[in-house]
């Protein structure tokens, strides 16, 4: 799941140390420092995003890869957002942070509406509806299967529900699935081909305990 760190770039690149390059540091390529350095940059094949024909690739392969490098650990005193590509990634990079550090950049995990930072392409989660007793999945259009799907929802009281298959298509999208027993609140998590697509907590009364209490 990509998670995008955006950073204030007149912080980074005014700071004392941090060099740019105009291609991969593994391979040949020029290196420089400050505003002057930064104009020079052939951002056109930085952020080629089109077919490539033989004759250009190698080189706008290496551009693509041009870097920003700190000369000392980098803090997050520059980090204006954390970007997210759906309300569904949002929801699980947020049940992952504990809760002091999401009380220190909720506010800056945003989502990226516009498309500005991802091109959303491929298979995602876009959003997931919670209630007791319904699942209900929105994907990405551009690819809805097939799958090897898990679908797990816990409960602080020892309730488990376990939903896979294999070669699983998401059809219709959204896709809902109801759960057996419904519950008030609980965890829930969605593995896709083995890799986490999604968690997050349901609570239906905001006065039972919070959500990060249901970590089981």
């Amino acid at each position: 799941m990509p998670v995008f760190f955006l950073f204030d770039a007149s912080g980074i690149i005014g700071k004392e140390g941090t060099i740019m390059t105009d291609g991969s540091v593994a391979r040949q390529h020029k290196k420089g420092y400050g505003l002057t350095f930064l104009k020079s940059l052939d951002f056109a094949r930085i952020f080629h995003d089109s077919p490539l024909e033989p004759e250009e690739k190698s080189e706008i392969v290496n551009a693509r890869h041009a870097e920003v490098l700190a000369e000392d650990p980098l803090d997050l005193s520059n980090l204006k957002y954390i970007v997210c590509r759906s309300m569904a990634e949002r929801e699980t990079l947020n049940s992952l942070l504990s809760e002091n550090v999401l009380d220190r950049w909720r506010p800056q995990v945003v989502i990226d509406r516009r498309g500005d930072l991802f091109f959303k392409r491929h298979f995602f989660i876009i959003e997931v509806s919670l209630s007791r007793s319904l699942i209900t999945i929105r994907v990405s259009p551009d690819n809805t299967g097939p799958f090897d799907l898990q679908i797990v929802v816990k409960d602080e009281y020892g309730y488990t529900q376990v939903f896979e298959r294999t070669r699983f298509q998401f059809e219709p999208n959204p896709y809902s699935l109801r759960i057996s027993e419904p519950r008030n609140a609980y965890l829930i998590s969605i593995h896709v081909n083995g890799f986490l697509a999604y968690r997050s907590f349901f609570q239906e009364s905001p006065y039972q305990a919070k959500p990060h209490n249901l970590l089981f």
